[in-house]
């Protein structure tokens, strides 16, 4: 499951151009409908943080998104069309 959720979204890291620091990982593209779509999500968005923790490498983005199943709530901060935003979802675990 884990690899199919990779898979339908296509992301860049993004960096900032005066100091070519990593600064989150830019949504280019994914299908109508996926789970990204559902989750309020827009291409061109940058995540810039997963629960105030920031995203600076691949490294980040794998370890973070290997935690995601133990979390109970999550921010996402990101950018929007130059403008800061915080997606706040409330995880309901199955039993």
């Amino acid at each position: 499951m884990k690899s199919r959720i990779l898979l339908l979204c296509l992301v860049t890291v993004f960096l900032n151009d005066p100091c070519l620091s990593y600064n989150g990982f830019k949504i280019l593209k994914f299908e109508k409908g996926s789970v990204y779509d559902q989750l309020g999500l827009k291409e061109g968005d940058i995540i810039k943080s997963f629960n105030g923790k920031p995203l600076r490498s691949q490294k980040d983005a794998m370890t973070l998104f290997d935690g995601f199943k133990n979390e109970h709530t999550i921010d996402l901060d990101l950018e929007r069309n130059g403008k800061p935003l915080t997606l706040h979802y409330n995880i309901v675990q199955d039993k």
